[in-house]
Protein backbone atom coordinates (compact mmCIF):
# COMPACT_ATOMS: atom_id res chain seq x y z
CA UNK A 1 0.00 0.00 0.00
CA UNK A 2 1.37 3.33 -0.45
CA UNK A 3 2.03 5.77 2.32
CA UNK A 4 -1.15 8.08 1.28
CA UNK A 5 -2.82 4.96 2.64
CA UNK A 6 -1.43 4.80 5.82
CA UNK A 7 -1.55 8.63 6.56
CA UNK A 8 -5.89 8.39 5.29
CA UNK A 9 -5.57 5.55 8.43
CA UNK A 10 -3.86 7.31 10.82
CA UNK A 11 -6.11 10.44 10.34
CA UNK A 12 -9.43 8.03 10.89
CA UNK A 13 -8.14 6.73 13.60
CA UNK A 14 -7.08 9.78 15.01
CA UNK A 15 -10.86 11.08 14.95
CA UNK A 16 -11.92 8.09 15.90
CA UNK A 17 -10.30 8.03 18.85
CA UNK A 18 -11.72 11.35 19.51
CA UNK A 19 -15.24 10.23 19.21
CA UNK A 20 -14.74 7.78 21.15
CA UNK A 21 -13.00 9.20 24.51
CA UNK A 22 -16.36 12.22 23.89
CA UNK A 23 -18.53 8.69 23.74
CA UNK A 24 -16.72 7.16 26.65
CA UNK A 25 -17.64 10.75 28.75
CA UNK A 26 -21.04 11.24 27.54
CA UNK A 27 -21.46 7.02 28.72
CA UNK A 28 -19.93 7.56 32.24
CA UNK A 29 -22.20 11.28 32.28
CA UNK A 30 -25.16 9.24 31.39
CA UNK A 31 -24.88 6.71 34.57
CA UNK A 32 -24.24 9.34 36.58
CA UNK A 33 -27.49 11.22 35.93
CA UNK A 34 -29.57 8.33 35.73
CA UNK A 35 -28.16 6.38 39.40
CA UNK A 36 -27.33 9.40 41.31
CA UNK A 37 -29.77 12.17 40.30
CA UNK A 38 -27.47 14.62 38.79
CA UNK A 39 -29.33 17.50 37.17
CA UNK A 40 -29.26 17.04 33.29
CA UNK A 41 -27.52 20.56 32.80
CA UNK A 42 -24.58 19.38 34.23
CA UNK A 43 -24.06 16.53 31.65
CA UNK A 44 -23.62 18.06 28.53
CA UNK A 45 -20.49 20.96 30.13
CA UNK A 46 -19.07 18.05 32.03
CA UNK A 47 -18.75 16.55 28.67
CA UNK A 48 -17.04 18.79 27.07
CA UNK A 49 -14.71 20.03 29.53
CA UNK A 50 -13.68 16.10 30.65
CA UNK A 51 -13.90 15.16 26.54
CA UNK A 52 -11.14 18.56 25.38
CA UNK A 53 -9.04 17.14 28.80
CA UNK A 54 -9.11 13.54 27.53
CA UNK A 55 -7.69 14.69 23.73
CA UNK A 56 -6.43 17.60 24.30
CA UNK A 57 -2.79 15.81 23.42
CA UNK A 58 -4.01 14.71 20.36
CA UNK A 59 -5.63 17.18 19.12
CA UNK A 60 -2.42 19.22 19.83
CA UNK A 61 -0.67 17.49 16.73
CA UNK A 62 -3.44 18.62 14.32
CA UNK A 63 -1.14 20.82 12.68
CA UNK A 64 1.39 17.85 12.24
CA UNK A 65 -1.38 16.03 10.21
CA UNK A 66 -2.08 19.20 8.01
CA UNK A 67 1.72 19.83 7.59
CA UNK A 68 2.80 15.96 7.26
CA UNK A 69 5.66 16.91 9.81
CA UNK A 70 7.34 13.44 9.85
CA UNK A 71 9.15 14.44 13.69
CA UNK A 72 6.02 15.92 14.87
CA UNK A 73 4.27 12.64 13.87
CA UNK A 74 6.46 10.38 14.91
CA UNK A 75 6.17 12.01 18.50
CA UNK A 76 2.41 11.45 17.99
CA UNK A 77 2.98 7.96 18.31
CA UNK A 78 5.02 8.26 21.29
CA UNK A 79 1.62 10.71 23.03
CA UNK A 80 -0.06 7.84 21.63
CA UNK A 81 1.50 5.29 23.36
CA UNK A 82 0.45 7.02 26.68
CA UNK A 83 -3.68 6.80 25.49
CA UNK A 84 -2.50 3.22 25.13
CA UNK A 85 -1.86 2.94 28.50
CA UNK A 86 -4.49 4.71 30.32
CA UNK A 87 -7.05 2.86 27.95
CA UNK A 88 -5.67 -0.78 29.21
CA UNK A 89 -6.17 0.43 32.68
CA UNK A 90 -9.52 1.54 32.19
CA UNK A 91 -10.68 -1.66 30.00
CA UNK A 92 -9.51 -4.06 32.22
CA UNK A 93 -10.33 -2.00 35.71
CA UNK A 94 -12.05 -4.44 38.47
CA UNK A 95 -14.28 -3.40 41.22
CA UNK A 96 -13.64 -5.64 44.35
CA UNK A 97 -16.27 -7.30 46.20
CA UNK A 98 -20.31 -6.89 45.42
CA UNK A 99 -20.49 -4.24 42.42
CA UNK A 100 -23.25 -2.04 42.77
CA UNK A 101 -25.67 -1.10 39.64
CA UNK A 102 -23.86 1.97 39.30
CA UNK A 103 -20.34 0.05 39.38
CA UNK A 104 -21.68 -2.43 37.50
CA UNK A 105 -22.59 -0.31 34.35
CA UNK A 106 -19.47 1.63 34.57
CA UNK A 107 -17.65 -1.07 34.05
CA UNK A 108 -19.34 -2.63 30.64
CA UNK A 109 -19.01 0.58 29.52
CA UNK A 110 -15.57 0.77 30.51
CA UNK A 111 -14.61 -2.65 28.87
CA UNK A 112 -16.23 -1.99 25.76
CA UNK A 113 -15.21 1.52 24.58
CA UNK A 114 -11.88 0.81 26.33
CA UNK A 115 -11.35 -2.25 24.11
CA UNK A 116 -12.23 -0.45 20.84
CA UNK A 117 -9.78 2.61 21.75
CA UNK A 118 -7.35 0.20 22.69
CA UNK A 119 -7.57 -1.41 19.42
CA UNK A 120 -8.13 2.28 17.70
CA UNK A 121 -4.42 3.36 19.06
CA UNK A 122 -3.29 0.50 18.16
CA UNK A 123 -4.21 0.98 14.35
CA UNK A 124 -3.47 4.55 14.24
CA UNK A 125 0.67 4.03 16.00
CA UNK A 126 1.18 1.09 13.28
CA UNK A 127 -0.31 2.99 10.45
CA UNK A 128 1.66 6.36 11.53
CA UNK A 129 4.74 4.28 12.04
CA UNK A 130 4.38 2.74 8.73
CA UNK A 131 3.39 6.25 6.90
CA UNK A 132 6.45 7.70 8.59
CA UNK A 133 8.97 5.10 7.53
CA UNK A 134 7.75 5.23 3.87
CA UNK A 135 7.78 8.83 4.12
CA UNK A 136 11.54 8.93 5.51
CA UNK A 137 12.13 6.31 2.47
CA UNK A 138 11.21 8.27 -0.22
CA UNK A 139 13.03 11.07 0.96
CA UNK A 140 16.14 9.11 1.20
CA UNK A 141 17.01 9.36 5.11
CA UNK A 142 16.19 5.61 5.06
CA UNK A 143 18.06 2.71 2.88
CA UNK A 144 15.15 0.41 1.91
CA UNK A 145 12.72 -0.76 -0.56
Amino acid sequence: MSSLTYFKISVASLIAVVLLFVGHTLSNGLIQVKYNDMPQSSLISGVVIFSLIKVIFLLAFIPAYLSKNIKSLSWMCYVIMLYLIYTCVVAFNTYYGEPTILESAQQFSDRIIGGLLSVTLLVQFFATSIYIRKEKIKLGLIIGK
